[in-house]
């Protein structure tokens, strides 16, 4: 123990200072009452640290910041307090060599005993990055960005960015589990990862449907082209533009109709299945298509700009807009519709960083 001027005294370590506190009396030895113990020093965690699945990881301490760094990438900074490391909403507990995490996974320190153990590394869920199988043989190209958000990429075009927290992926309405090389979607679909085994299963890759794009047969023998652009469908009969629709999971919500996708068909609640063109199913009704009067009829347009600021959610007004389209986008954050922008009974709101010049309809 050290005495510093103006009668503070100094707890030492091994030669460093560890904290410094008042006490009452003298600097001479003299006995007094100290105001309160040293403050409580954060655990080093500065080093190398091994994955459950053999990732190497780096983390840089900085007082209580720690930086993660795989391979030559940064995956974040997070915080320490004590022996407790908080990631996003995911807690990790210091034990000697070891970082239990809270979503059951657990690293090692490099060249310690003992094994890492769990499926997801790093919690935040970072082990989606790569390339993904999904059950008619797409190609996704996943790549994990900060706060958690993903940017999903299907033949070099990017078609959601959507949101992990955990092991738990959020893609509109539909939840996915990570569970080491697969993704099992909550609408009964399931990815692997590109070049390890087992096969994906399911209809409806990815989550949102966009499998929907291509040509359809009505039960008339009519020719429907559906194309989809994040959630929303535009669909032609015949060159014409008939409807825009919206598609949430593998169900269609076209007016007061509901349509389920299953594999190469479409069917809708009055009863009409669409088969996809050049497949072997027979479409069958004889509503085709299932309605068009609700569709709205667009009187005039406005143009806004919307800003979601520090990735919060923002209303923007506009009350009564029944459409809405993004005219130019200004993040670097992809704006979908549904997902990070879209309409209430209020107006125009947006999320997730979302940034752009809106054209809003009005009837």
């Amino acid at each position: 123990m050290s005495f510093g001027p103006n009668g503070k005294r100094i707890a030492v370590a091994s030669g460093k200072a560890i904290g410094v506190y008042n006490v009452t009396g003298t600097n001479s030895g003299t006995s007094g009452s100290s105001s309160g113990p040293p403050p409580v020093q954060s655990t080093k965690v500065s080093g190398k640290w091994k994955g459950p699945n053999g990732e190497d990881f780096t983390l840089k301490q900085r007082g209580t910041n720690i930086t993660v760094i795989q391979g030559n990438k940064t995956l974040g900074t997070v915080t320490i307090a004590g022996n407790i490391i908080s990631w996003g909403t995911v807690k990790g507990t210091v034990r000697g060599s070891s970082i239990s995490w809270s979503n059951n996974t657990k690293w090692k320190k490099t060249g310690t005993t003992g094994s890492s153990t769990g499926s997801n590394a790093p919690p935040s869920g970072s082990k989606v990055d790569g390339k993904w199988k999904g059950p008619n043989g797409e190609n996704y190209d996943l790549r994990l960005r900060q706060s958690g958000r993903i940017t999903v990429r299907e033949n070099s075009k990017t078609i959601a960015t959507i949101q992990i927290r955990g092991n738990i992926i959020t893609w509109g309405t539909t939840k996915g589990t990570v569970r080491g090389n697969t993704i099992s979607w909550g609408n009964g679909t399931k990815w692997k990862k590109a070049g390890t085994t087992g096969s994906p299963t399911g209809n409806n890759a990815p989550p949102s449907g966009s499998k929907v794009t291509g040509k359809w047969k009505g039960p008339n023998g009519e020719n429907y082209d559906l194309r989809q652009s994040g959630s929303k469908i535009t669909v032609r009969e015949n060159s014409k533009t008939i409807a825009t629709i919206q598609i949430r999971g593998n169900i269609i919500t076209w007016g007061t109709t509901k349509g389920t996708v299953r594999g190469n068909t479409i069917s809708w609640g009055n009863n009409t299945k669409w088969r996809k063109a050049g497949t072997a199913v027979s479409s069958s009704g004889s509503n085709a298509p299932p309605t068009s009067s609700t569709t709205p009829i667009i009187t005039r347009y406005e143009e806004t700009k919307c800003k979601s600021k520090l990735f919060l959610y923002w209303e923007c007004g506009y009350t009564g807009a029944k459409t809405v389209e993004v005219i130019k986008q200004h993040s670097t954050v992809m704006c979908e519709k549904d997902v990070s922008y879209g309409l209430t009974n209020k107006g125009l709101w947006v999320t997730f960083g979302c940034h752009a010049n809106f054209r809003l309809g009005f009837e």
